[in-house]
């Protein structure tokens, strides 16, 4: 998801060339990896898993399994929740999105194609039967679209089903439906305006697989349940109980299942799959049960291979071989939510969440790529990145400091460290000393490093190393050569520190000053005399450092949003702000402290926490959005976004007559709502799906005053107009 930098020049200030037509362009985005849909894939003589990996789909040839090799990815227009794969068109349900499909006719060079919105909700899963893909929604609706042409599939209708729909599978001319809470659905697809047959289910249903006439359900706390749907056909139609295994328990629910052959494997909430013999559905008998590391999602069975999707800890690669005796042949990692970024040489270093630091090759940036992996201790959330010398720093969130050696390049991990602090470790950085790592409320901790024979030393990991600033310590930055740092310190302002060690001891950091400064001091970063600090919602913060014992305020500029990220290349300062639930880059010229100027603003789709820079390129770390890298340029450069294939524009609109009389320019949902001038509603006047063309909409009787027409657009009502009507 790309959009244009739009930059202004301000009258009056003279700029360098550069600065004065500067654009911040898309170059790459590695997007939080969390694995949530897994499929398997076999067109001849080599398996692959298709798998969800932030907002890419990813192929994996599995041909050895205990080595996954990635062949290819695709890049969507959402994060995938379900994928289903047919005559090499994999159709993909992307929540809010709709469902996408993706050409795989290449493996090693997947194409995105077309997409339809997600009129009624959003697209949990997804089935096929004759050139038609049935969507379960989320709600009490599964929405059904006609995929003859792959490449531009387009809406058909909407039909209605008993609560929130999770999963959907086909069975002769019936659609079958799970619906959390409630149970299981039958959509005649030949007259699937109307309900066929209802069920209540003994647990909450979620995922569903149909073989020969039975259907078989996860049924939460409640197993394993087996379903014949041969009753549908009768007058009046059944659903009918066949058995239950008793899989799970309340800490660990059934939560999908995958069939292979005459085994079904059960995806357990909270980590794990269990294998079931079902060659008698009247008797189903469960085989094994393999604990894996994290919460499970989905599952996937194909031959002797299972998938098991489990968020951001990844996709688990299961031998079932022998069903009675599973075993774990790999984990296919994911990039984590990325809440923090440092380069060195040609590996940008991430914050990855839960999955640790993880190493990103910037040798070229277009094909930026996930290459290390250094998981954090106890998968507890990286906070912050830091590097000095050949080390590795990462600030562990509740429990301290990972440490890894790198040695002479980033080709390999020698060893690691861990320091328990027990505390809220937030952002690291380094010094002449060692670290300094800012543990929010406790303040900001000095630990000494050393290198020996014997690796890595690390000294005075007691609490002694610590000083209690006065704010909430949040971001650290040391200033150039020196074993003093400035610490954003919130609400206080900012706080300068000395970092010492007598001997191989690191002593408590010793207080210099501080400044208190508008805003809420939450990133920081140094350059020569002078810090520069993300003030929340104060913008930017210049500071003199040259004097340590008496900082003063060397200037400011106000700008839009909460700023928490900064970074600083020569008289060029970079600021991450979060803006609503999207973000933004402020680039401003510092060429005169005092009178700092904005040069242009970057639009980002999420947002943005930290910031690095390097060889003209801005590294930022934008969290659920991953990484995304951008290059400061002269010349703007456009990438169109893919648009659905039958999302319609809201062309024109009035009240006339006691009609609300609108166009459209295609087929989309539309909500029309009524409300009073104070925002109250006092009607809903139409919700569909409608087609091309001009609609009314009749208005109710209303006592004199005025009122508010809503038209909303799309899925979420991403577009809307107002409309005002006297009475």
């Amino acid at each position: 998801m790309t959009r244009k930098l739009v930059c202004a020049l301000i009258a009056g200030v003279v700029l360098s060339a550069s600065a004065q037509n500067l654009y911040l362009n898309d170059v790459k985005r590695l997007p939080h990896g969390a694995s949530n849909a897994v499929a398997l894939w076999k067109p001849a003589s080599t398996t692959y898993g298709v798998i969800g990996q932030g907002m890419d789909l990813v192929v994996f040839d599995l041909t050895t399994p205990t080595a996954p090799v990635e062949v290819g990815r695709a890049t969507l227009v959402g994060m995938p929740k379900r994928i289903v794969i047919q005559n090499s068109i994999a159709y993909v349900a992307i929540d809010t999105m709709g469902v996408q499909t993706v050409d795989l006719t290449t493996p090693a060079a997947p194409v995105a194609r077309g997409y339809v919105d997600g009129y009624a909700g959003t697209a949990k899963a997804i089935a096929l039967s004759g050139g038609k893909a049935y969507v379960a929604l989320g709600g009490p609706t599964m929405e059904v679209l006609d995929v003859s042409t792959p490449a531009t599939p387009v809406y058909d209708t909407i039909c209605n089903v008993r609560g929130n729909s999770s999963d959907v599978a086909i069975w002769g001319k019936f659609a079958i439906v799970t619906t959390s809470g409630s149970g299981i659905s039958a959509v005649d697809t030949t007259n699937p305006i109307s309900l066929k047959k209802f069920m209540y289910l003994p647990g909450f249903g979620f995922g569903l697989e149909v073989s020969g006439n039975n259907a078989f359900i996860a049924l939460s706390d409640s197993g394993l349940g087996v379903y014949s749907l041969n009753g549908l056909n009768n007058t009046p139609p059944t659903i009918d109980r066949v058995a239950r295994a008793s899989i799970g328990s309340s800490s660990r629910r059934a939560v999908d299942v995958a069939l292979a052959g005459t085994k079904a494997y059960v995806a357990v909430e909270l980590g794990g799959v269990v294998s079931v013999d079902i060659a008698n559905p009247a008797l189903p008998v469960p085989l094994d049960t393999l604990i894996t590391t994290a919460g499970t999602g989905q599952v996937a069975a194909l031959d002797n291979l299972v998938l098991v999707s489990e968020g951001e800890y990844g996709v688990q690669v299961i031998n079932t071989t022998n069903p009675s005796a599973m075993v774990l042949a790999a984990t296919i990692k994911s990039p984590g939510a990325v809440l923090d970024v440092a380069i060195r040489n040609n590996f940008a270093w991430t914050a990855a969440s839960t999955n640790g630091v993880q190493g990103v090759d910037i040798s070229v940036p277009a094909n930026a790529v996930v290459k290390k992996y250094f998981p954090s201790t106890f998968s507890r959330t990286a906070m912050g990145v830091a590097w000095r010398d050949s080390m590795i720093g990462c600030a562990i969130d509740n429990y301290g400091l990972d440490m890894a050696n790198l040695g002479a390049s980033n080709d390999s991990i020698k060893s690691v460290k861990e320091n328990r602090f027990g505390v809220l470790s937030t952002a690291i950085c380094a010094n002449t000393v060692g670290w300094a790592i800012a543990e929010r409320d406790s303040g900001v901790r000095n630990v000494g490093l050393s290198f020996s024979l014997a690796g890595l030393k690390q000294w005075n990991v007691a609490n002694g190393g610590l000083y209690n600033t006065r704010g909430s310590a949040l971001a650290v930055a040391s200033l150039p050569s020196d074993s003093t740092v400035v610490v954003a310190d919130g609400d206080s302002g900012v706080t300068l520190v000395t970092m010492s060690r007598t001997g191989t001891v690191a002593n408590r950091p010793t207080f210099v000053s501080s400044l208190q400064t508008p805003g809420k001091a939450s990133g920081v970063a140094v350059a020569s005399s002078h810090a520069y600090i993300a003030a929340g919602d104060s913008g930017l913060v210049i500071v003199n450092v040259a004097t340590k014992t008496a900082p003063t305020i060397a200037g400011k500029i106000a700008l839009t949003g909460t700023c928490t990220g900064v970074a600083v290349s020569g008289d060029t300062v970079y600021v991450g702000a979060t803006v609503g639930t999207t973000g933004r880059i402020y680039v401003v010229n510092v060429a005169s402290k005092s009178a700092p100027v904005l040069i242009c603003t970057k639009n980002t789709d999420f947002p943005v926490r930290r910031l690095a820079v390097s060889g003209g390129n801005v590294y930022s770390a934008e969290g659920e959005g991953g990484l995304a890298i951008y290059n400061a340029s002269t010349t703007p450069v456009v990438i169109r976004k893919l648009t659905p294939s039958s999302r319609g524009i809201l062309i024109s609109a009035s009240v006339s007559g006691g009609f609300v009389t609108y166009s459209l320019s295609g087929q989309t949902r539309v909500v029309v709502d009524l409300h009073t001038s104070a925002g109250r509603k006092v009607a809903g006047l139409s919700d569909n799906v409608q087609t091309s063309g001009t609609h009314k909409v009749a208005l109710p009787q209303l006592s004199t005053g005025q009122y508010w027409v809503r038209i909303g657009i799309g899925a979420g009502n991403v577009a809307a107009r107002s409309l005002v009507v006297v009475r």
